[in-house]
């Protein structure tokens, strides 16, 4: 059996909602420039790549802003269209936009539909796109498909629970950052340092890595430095509780309580932006991970103040879980709770 599947099965990934808003935006598409055919045939069908490229892409864009599937899929099938326009060299630029773009909108598709079918074609375009967007010849863009083939890989990780695909994704993660530099793309930089984090941290997780995670809370704390919650609040928070999830595992496999101090810190400063009256599944689930920190805290130190904060917590997110319809999330924080309130109890009639 592959370790990494084993590793995983029957897990979520602990980020929760982490994987979500990846980053994969498509490449520019500029008027295409001429085909190698000549005269009016040839003036004709760079007008069918053109208009199939500008129609593909206000598919794709009104699909994800709508989160319409049928958009998608029109997108989908108009990307296939013009790549059959195109001649079949797989090095030409055109083809590695239209590849790189394909992939997008097929990774899109794929968080609203089940199964792996989608992201697999996904990796798939990505990996066709690299044959025309080498490094050598567009680094940037190079960078960016790389970035987007770390997100499907990661995406398609979460579905077969396989933690093989998360480190086939910090591997391109990392590759993206090469050339995606803090000094050249900043916002970039720091969305594809975010994602990092989300690979290197699960597996560390899973594979009971302590330096694994220590480079997660590294990549975190680099992406907060160009996602300042003035700029990007939503962004701002998402990476506070990503980092606080990786600091809690940290802190629990170390035995550390300084990391767990430093993990309470941010899903505190993660509730800042997520309020439960805007987001309130993501206000209930950062309330019960802060829970879940507070109480081993308070377990360790013997310390009633920590534990009654940990059962305030865990009170706070069960109704919004349960009203939401997170069955198996609910559970786990009356699960948490309960063992929380036992120990209070224990301690209140100790002698």
């Amino acid at each position: 059996m592959n370790p990494g599947r084993a590793a995983m099965r029957g897990r979520r990934h602990p980020l929760g909602a982490a994987l979500l808003g990846l980053g994969l935006a498509l490449a520019a598409t500029p008027p295409h420039p001429g085909l190698a055919q000549t005269g009016a045939a040839g003036t004709a069908q760079d007008q069918r790549l053109d208009e199939a490229l500008a129609l593909a892409d206000r598919f794709y864009r009104e699909g994800v802003e709508r989160g319409d599937e049928t958009l998608l899929r029109a997108a989908i099938v108009t990307y296939r269209d013009a790549l059959d326009l195109l001649p079949p060299d797989p090095t030409t630029p055109d083809r590695g936009t239209i590849q790189q773009n394909l992939g997008s909108a097929l990774a899109a598709l794929a968080e609203w539909q089940p199964g792996t079918d989608l992201l697999e074609q996904a990796i798939a375009a990505f990996q066709a796109a690299l044959l025309a967007r080498t490094r050598e010849r567009a680094p940037l863009d190079w960078a960016a498909t790389q970035h987007n083939l770390g997100a499907a890989l990661a995406m398609l990780g979460e579905r077969e629970g396989n933690a093989d695909r998360f480190q086939q994704a910090a591997t391109a993660y990392r590759l993206a950052l090469s050339e995606r530099t803090r000094e050249r793309v900043p916002r970039d930089w720091a969305m594809t340092q975010s994602n990092l984090g989300n690979a290197l941290a699960l597996l560390g997780r899973v594979w009971q890595d302590t330096a694994l995670l220590e480079e997660a809370v590294t990549a975190y704390r680099a992406a907060l430095e160009e996602r300042p919650r003035d700029r990007v609040p939503l962004g701002w928070a998402a990476t506070q509780g990503n980092l606080g999830s990786a600091l809690r595992f940290l802190g629990e496999a170390e035995r550390d309580p300084v990391r767990l101090e430093e993990a309470a810190a941010a899903f505190r400063a993660a509730l800042e932006e997520r309020p439960r009256e805007r987001v309130p599944l993501l206000w209930a689930v950062t309330q019960d991970n802060l829970g879940t920190v507070l109480g081993t805290l308070g377990a360790w130190r013997n310390d009633p103040a920590r534990l009654e904060q940990a059962a305030a917590a865990f009170r706070a997110a069960l109704p919004v879980l349960q009203a939401a319809g997170a069955t198996d999330l609910a559970a786990a924080t009356a699960e948490r709770l309960a063992i929380t309130e036992r120990l209070l109890d224990e301690r209140a009639t100790a002698p």
